[in-house]
C-alpha cells in the first residue's frame, strides 16, 4: 500500500494566457509535493507556452510540455493520461485552480479507502466568476450521484482524482466521439460498470470558472448536448425513457440558461447605472 502515491496533474490548454497563471500558482502552492505535471497544449499562438516555460523553471517536480494540434479537449486529455506515470490522475483545466490542500485531501481520502485501485475520488467545487470571485458552492456526494446520473452529469469533473487503473483497465479513456459531454460518458460508464467505487472528500478541492460550454445560451448547442446524452445512455435504458429524460433535460436547460443570461444582463445594467450615477 503506497501511502504517498505519485499524482499526475494534467492541464489541457489552447491560447490560455489570460487565466493559466492561476492554475500554475495553485500547483506551486500545493501542500502535497509528490506529483508530476503534464501540460498538453494545442499549438497556442498567444503567450501560453512562454508562461509555461517560465513556470517550469519554478517547479521542482517533473514537468512535461507537449504542444501539438489535437482533436479537441478530450483527445488532449487522453494524451495526458497516456503520458501519466502517477498512481492517481487529476485534470486541472487551464482556467481553473486548486485550493492549496487539494492533493493532500485526495491522498487522505485514498488512504482512507485502503489505496484501492478502482477509485474515483471527488471533491467539492467552488464556481467562480471570471475574476476568480466565488459565485456558489457545488457539492459532490454519493446521493447526488445516484439521484442524477441517469439524467445529467451529476458531479463536477474538474474535482475528480482518478486511479490510473480506472482509465487504463476498468473504464477506458474519454470517448472523443462524444465531444461535448465525454466527461459524462466516462462517469456514466464508470457508475454502470459495477467495478468502480466513488469516494468523496467532502471539502472543496477546486475552483472552477464559469463560462464553459455548459454556461452558453445557444439552442443549437443545447440540442447537441441533449442528443449526446441520448447516445451515452442508449445501451443502458429503453428508448422511451431515454427520450423523456432528454426532453426534460432540453426544456430545463433552455430555461436555466435563459434565466442565467437574463439575470447576468440585469446585473450588468445595474452595475453600469451605478457607475454612471
Amino acid at each position: 500500500m503506497n501511502q504517498n502515491p505519485l499524482i499526475s496533474i494534467i492541464t489541457v490548454c489552447y491560447n490560455s494566457e489570460k487565466y493559466i497563471d492561476d492554475a500554475f500558482s495553485s500547483i506551486l502552492n500545493q501542500t502535497y509535493s509528490n506529483f508530476e505535471y503534464i501540460l498538453i497544449d494545442g499549438s497556442s499562438t498567444d503567450g501560453t507556452l512562454s508562461k509555461a516555460r517560465a513556470f517550469k523553471n519554478l517547479l521542482h517536480q517533473d514537468f512535461t510540455i507537449v504542444s501539438e494540434k489535437d482533436d479537441g479537449i478530450y483527445d488532449a486529455m487522453n494524451k495526458g493520461i497516456e503520458l501519466a506515470k502517477g498512481e492517481l490522475i487529476c485534470i486541472l483545466n487551464s482556467d481553473d485552480f486548486f485550493v492549496p490542500e487539494s492533493l493532500q485531501r485526495y491522498v487522505e481520502c485514498y488512504r482512507g479507502h485502503n489505496c484501492a485501485d478502482n477509485l474515483i475520488i471527488v471533491g467539492d467545487a467552488h464556481r467562480v466568476d471570471r475574476n476568480g470571485e466565488i459565485s456558489y458552492l457545488r457539492r459532490n456526494t454519493l446521493s447526488i450521484l445516484e439521484q442524477q446520473i441517469e439524467f445529467t452529469m451529476p458531479l463536477v469533473h474538474p474535482a475528480f482524482c482518478v486511479h490510473t487503473n480506472v482509465y487504463k483497465k476498468l473504464v477506458g479513456l474519454f470517448n472523443v466521439s462524444v465531444k461535448l459531454i465525454a466527461d459524462y460518458d466516462f462517469t456514466y460508464k464508470a457508475y454502470k460498470s459495477g467495478e468502480v467505487e466513488f469516494a468523496f472528500v467532502n471539502s472543496v478541492t477546486v475552483n472552477m470558472r464559469e463560462g464553459g460550454v455548459s454556461d452558453v445560451f445557444d439552442l443549437g448547442l443545447i440540442w447537441d448536448r441533449t442528443a449526446a446524452r441520448f447516445t451515452v445512455r442508449k445501451h443502458y435504458q429503453n428508448a422511451a425513457k431515454n427520450f423523456l429524460l432528454c426532453a426534460r433535460f432540453y426544456t430545463e436547460e433552455v430555461l436555466r440558461q435563459f434565466l442565467k443570461k437574463y439575470f447576468r444582463k440585469t446585473k450588468l445594467l445595474k452595475t453600469n447605472r451605478k457607475h454612471d450615477s
